[in-house]
Order: structure tokens, then sequence, then C-alpha cells
């Protein structure tokens, strides 16, 4: 069941309004969107977490799309922090034009505010991240207990122990808790040896 990990109804509406970017009708209807993402980090994370509970199972393959001038800090950091496989993940990226912003500029602040920022706090845990999130949800979207309180409510359904570690990190160095699409990988391949 492909997903399409959309942060905001505005996000899926203007999806709709272009004919869901040529997906095959057949699909349309598995598209859904995450509403509580408020980073990068998270927009890769979420989703994930989502398709799971609509689907009972973990993705065997992701395809990331964003502005290519993210796509070493969704490769290279939270894809890695995930403990994600790097031949199980595709990343689609597209800038905005030039004329809209300078490529350099772009470069640049993504060095400065984004890979730069990322490189050091892996899970947005530190001041400054944290702060850019909080900043971003002036409706509360993750409420007083932040991530913790997702869990609580079961926003995903019920987590593995491995996963609710992982979505509630605060540590700015690498998670090296277990996650279950590793061990499902690792099941898979015993079952199709077999």
């Amino acid at each position: 069941m492909p997903t399409l990990g959309l942060p905001r109804p505005f996000f899926q509406n203007l999806a709709a309004a272009n004919s869901f970017f040529s997906t095959p009708a057949s699909l349309i209807s598995n598209i859904t969107y995450e509403p509580d993402s408020l980073d990068s980090h998270q927009n890769l994370l979420f989703p994930l977490l989502q398709y799971r509970r609509l689907t009972r199972r973990f993705p065997t393959h992701i395809t990331l799309i964003s502005h290519a001038f993210k796509q070493r800090r969704f490769t290279e950091i939270h894809r890695a922090a995930i403990h994600w496989p790097l031949e199980r993940f595709s990343f689609l990226g597209l800038d905005p034009p030039k004329e809209v912003t300078d490529p350099d500029e772009l470069r640049a602040g993504e060095e400065e505010r984004g890979w730069g920022l990322w490189c050091r706090d892996w899970y947005g845990a530190g001041e400054q991240l944290s702060a850019k999130k909080k900043a971003r949800d002036p409706w509360g979207v993750q409420g007083e207990e932040g991530v913790e309180g997702l869990v609580k409510r079961e926003r995903w359904g019920v987590l593995e122990t491995g996963v609710v570690e992982l979505v509630t990190w605060k540590n700015e160095q690498l998670f090296e808790g277990q996650t279950p699409w590793i061990w499902e990988e690792e099941n898979d391949e015993a079952g199709n040896a077999g």
C-alpha cells in the first residue's frame, strides 16, 4: 500500500489539484497525510509509523521526495538515525527554480541551518533544533507532552519497545536500540531461504 506522507491537509489538496502528480488512479485511495511531524527527521519517521498503523507492517522500501538540497541530510543523517537500510531507501529531489531562490543561498542555508545543525544533533533534541520545532507548532499539534504524548495516545497504534525508544529519543547522539524493520528484513530473508 503506497502512502504519500504529506505533512498537512494543504499539501494533500495541492497533490489533488495536480492530479496526484501522475499517481495511478488505483492508488489514490491509499494516499494519506501525516499531520504531526515538525522537522525533517519526523518527516521521515512519522510517515513510516503511519504506514505501519494503516497496513500492520513496515514498508520494504522508502522513497522520500523533498528539496534536492536536503538529500545529504535525509540520506546520511535521518535515514541512518532511524537505522533504515540504505539499499531500501531512495531520494527524489527537486529544488525551487533559481528565479525563486538562489541555489547558492539554498546550499549556504542548508549548511548553516540544516545539515550543519543535524550532523551535531541527529534527533533534534538539542536547544537549537528543539526551538525550531517548538516554533513550528503554534497550534499545539504535539501537545504539551510532545512526542511522548503522541506515543501515550497511541497515535500510531501500539508501538514496539524499540520504536517507542527511537521516537522519544532525546539524546543528540546515535540511537543504539533495535528497530523492528531490521528484524522484519532478517525474518523475511530467513522465510525466503526455506
